[in-house]
């Protein structure tokens, strides 16, 4: 699974420009330095939001919660009629162009650095919740997991000379 596989999903869901604040695993232990094969990963975001990653490779399959997987038309039908007046009298978002038209235009891509790196994040946590073996609670202002040194570790691994940030 690669991040563009998430980037629609996570702007559709509205979650492209935060991360979630807690990562539960299902997997077998992991080797420290990689992840192998895994079950699931159920990523909650601070508003209770919850994406769940399911490889299907390994262990029972994910049942916690009751799949959701809403289209546009879905998500709409749920608003009240006040929310869909309100939603009615928005302006259409600017639309981003896609890269080489961006590049010829010097403009943001729909998918830019900023929404990008938060999409990596998604992958980037459940491996550090594989590697540690279990549930992690992540901060995404400072984009620091909450009390684990050892998962933290992970997230600013050492750089070798002369690379540095």
């Amino acid at each position: 699974m690669a991040t563009h596989h998430l980037h629609q999903a996570a702007w559709q869901y509205g979650r492209d420009l935060t991360s979630p604040v807690a990562a539960i695993p299902h997997a077998p232990p992991q080797h420290p330095e990689a992840v192998g094969m895994w079950g699931w990963c159920e990523l909650k975001y601070a508003d209770g939001f919850t994406l769940v990653l399911d490889s299907g490779e390994w262990g029972d399959k994910y049942d916690r919660l009751e799949p959701k997987n809403l289209n546009e038309n879905d998500l709409l039908s749920q608003l009240s009629e006040e929310d869909k007046e309100k939603l009615a009298a928005l302006p259409e978002p600017e639309k981003l162009p896609f890269f080489p038209e961006a590049i010829r235009t010097r403009q943001k891509t729909a998918s830019h650095a900023e929404r990008s790196h938060r999409v990596a994040t998604i992958f980037h946590l459940a491996n550090c919740a594989f590697r540690c073996g279990r549930p992690l609670k992540f901060d995404p202002e400072t984009e620091q997991i909450v009390g684990d040194d050892e998962a933290n570790r992970l997230v600013n691994q050492p750089m070798r000379a002369p690379w540095r940030l």
